[in-house]
């Protein structure tokens, strides 16, 4: 009994890496609230207007479009990975891009 607590390998353990980078961008907030005294400040660059919506989208709408090309190239479609695939390459390239578009307005 005793021989199989101990064989666990680091492997089976939870992983905690999220905790530690949450942490982080936690006591970076507490650390620099306030400090700034000519801004920009949180509610100068949250408006719903200056949001980069289609870089957002094109973010986290690549995680989607890569499962399912993931999908596609387990079940053997090639066309379907290939579609999806290049659908992901296309939404990395607007969300690389977008913040250089917003940057020239």
């Amino acid at each position: 009994m005793e021989a199989a607590i101990h064989s666990q390998s680091r492997d089976d353990l939870p992983d905690h890496h999220g905790v530690g980078l949450f942490s982080i961008f936690v006591v970076a907030y507490i650390f620099y609230k306030g400090r700034s005294l000519n801004g920009p400040y949180a509610p100068d660059l949250l408006t719903w207007a200056k949001f980069p919506w289609g870089g957002s989208i094109a973010l986290f709408g690549s995680s989607l479009t890569i499962w399912i090309a993931e999908k596609m190239l387990h079940k053997g479609n090639k066309f379907g990975f290939q579609l999806w695939w290049g659908i992901t390459i296309l939404m990395g390239a607007y969300f690389m891009y977008s913040p250089v578009r917003s940057g020239m307005s």
